[in-house]
């Protein structure tokens, strides 16, 4: 490896200008997960690997939580790496048809292998989900959603995702949040500027909203959101809870209500998305709790009996 590139790769493993993605490994690599509890984790940004000299570089989007960041390599150690070099070895361009760890002999044939974030970031996904569905609620509306009132059911981490983003990155200053559970309200009104209210509340009148963003997905969800939603407004639905029940059909095609369902995202989503936590354009993520993988029952008990305040709950093994 040329002086260069080893001096790039020791200001990568060496960087700590990010606490939040620093103490988030350093979480990792202490608790780790039950198969891996004998095992030092690597607990460093995860650098490329490879010929430098390469021909083709293969990008990944970041280290896996224990892939890369236990092992110290990219596509290492975990479902990915088995795919990817049983793929390569097959073509030729690695030398073994695994990637296990940093002493296994691993060499790569005119090919350069690394990650867009070099460490393994908390929330990324919730955050890229909530970034699509912005997105598409934005397309569907004639007016900027700036100027738009909005409805926001579920406080939960997707909820409070989508209300970050649309406050703090699309400028909308009018966002009311419902939720049942007054524990979470509270707890999310220490993130995001907005009116927190329980579902029944007065202020969710009929026709009062231009984009109502239901991350529940219950029945009852799903009716206040056509109930409320103005004539020619958008629900984007986002929530997974119950796959059926009534809805309003005809309120939706004599007002031209859009209906748009969606839980993924894109690569430019994902990549934008990185690009928002890294530089921290919704805040912090003090909202999201960790907790051991034996205790996921009473996490969810909680989170069923609405008592749970934390938006986002991690668990790790």
């Amino acid at each position: 490896m040329n002086i260069k590139f080893k001096k790039l790769n020791k200001t990568i493993i060496n960087c700590k200008k990010c606490k939040r993605l620093t103490d988030f490994i350093k979480k990792i690599s202490i608790e780790k997960r039950k198969q891996n509890i004998n095992e030092n984790y690597w607990g460093k940004p995860v650098t490329g690997f490879g010929d430098v000299n390469a021909k083709l570089l293969i990008l990944g989007l970041a280290p896996a939580a224990h892939g890369g960041t236990r092992t110290g390599r990219a596509f290492t150690g975990d479902k990915s790496s088995d795919f990817l070099f049983t793929c390569l070895h097959k073509a030729k361009i690695s030398n073994h048809p695994y990637s296990v760890n940093l002493k296994d002999g691993l060499k790569l044939k005119s090919t350069y292998i690394t990650n867009i974030l070099k460490c393994v970031p908390p929330g990324d996904k919730p955050t890229a989900v909530s970034l699509h569905a912005v997105l598409i609620g934005e397309q569907s509306i004639k007016k900027p959603l700036s100027e738009c009132r909005i409805l926001i059911q579920g406080g939960g981490a997707i909820g409070l995702l989508c209300g970050l983003i649309l406050s703090k990155i699309k400028n909308n200053k009018t966002i009311t949040l419902s939720d049942p559970n007054k524990l979470r309200l509270n707890e999310c009104s220490k993130y995001l500027d907005a009116q927190y209210v329980e579902p029944n509340h007065k202020d969710i009148e009929s026709n009062k909203f231009d984009i109502v963003f239901d991350t529940v997905g219950l029945e009852i969800s799903r009716q206040q959101a056509i109930e409320v939603v103005k004539p020619g407004g958008s629900i984007i639905h986002i929530g997974l809870t119950q796959p059926s029940g009534t809805f309003n059909f005809r309120k939706m095609t004599l007002q031209e209500v859009t209906v748009i369902g969606t839980y993924c995202y894109t690569n430019k989503d994902f990549e934008q998305t990185l690009g928002i936590l890294a530089n921290k354009e919704i805040g912090s993520l003090d909202w999201i709790e960790f907790r051991e993988l034996k205790t996921g029952g009473e996490a969810f008990r909680q989170i069923h009996d609405g008592t749970c305040v934390a938006p986002k709950i991690i668990l790790i093994p």
